[in-house]
């Protein structure tokens, strides 16, 4: 993975040289295998765990959350600082990263929430969880509440870019092989931007017990 980072930020710098400006991405990569996740991480591009309550599992990797971990912000101060999309790193501005690494045990019943600061900055974890906590989730009603998610946004004025992609809700290789193919084909010679992505876990793992 470290391999893959490093690979996309010197393409990424070498492409802003060719083209004179400086361009810079978020990367946040979110691998499910068998009863385990493994993260690597750069950017403010957040991971929700939702259980019996919501916990982020990644850092973001911004000046005002590095001065809100110093104690130099409180965490009313950091919520109306205008130095928000200041990044201490993020993919094709500096020549050296340190991608943050996270490995942890799936939960039957847990729903993960991948998003960006877009979707995220006028919505509470309070919010977050009572729209997707397990025990009100069910598969027909993801893109229901995604959707009233970046209405909510949208509706406190959210300037930032809203966009999202549902989950992948698979119970065979068969069928996730099949969806994936559906989003690469959607995705042929479109931008990929990733501001919003649901994954509940909650099929898979009555899968494996049967």
């Amino acid at each position: 993975w470290t391999h893959i980072i490093e690979t996309c930020n010197k393409k990424l710098i070498a492409y802003g040289e060719q083209k004179g400006s400086q361009l810079g991405t978020t990367a946040t990569v979110f691998l499910l295998a068998e009863d385990k996740y493994y993260i690597i991480h750069v950017g403010d591009t957040r991971i929700y765990e939702i259980t019996d309550k919501v916990k982020v599992l990644t850092t973001d990797h911004s000046l005002v959350a590095k001065e809100l971990e110093l104690g130099i912000l409180s965490p009313e101060q950091a919520k109306s600082d205008t130095r928000k999309h200041i990044l201490l790193q993020c993919i094709g501005v500096l020549g050296e990263l340190r991608p943050e690494f996270i490995t942890g045990k799936m939960v039957k019943g847990t729903v993960y929430l991948l998003c960006s600061d877009g979707f995220r900055h006028k919505i509470t974890s309070e919010e977050i969880y009572e729209y997707f906590n397990s025990d009100i989730i069910q598969e027909s009603t993801l893109y229901y509440n995604l959707k009233k998610l970046v209405e909510l946004n949208k509706e406190r004025k959210e300037k930032d870019v809203l966009d999202w992609k549902d989950m992948l809700d698979v119970s065979s290789d068969e069928e996730f092989e099949q969806k994936k193919q559906e989003i690469l084909s959607n995705l042929s010679g479109k931008p990929f931007d990733l501001r919003g992505f649901l994954w509940y876990n909650k099929m898979i793992m009555q899968e494996k017990e049967r």
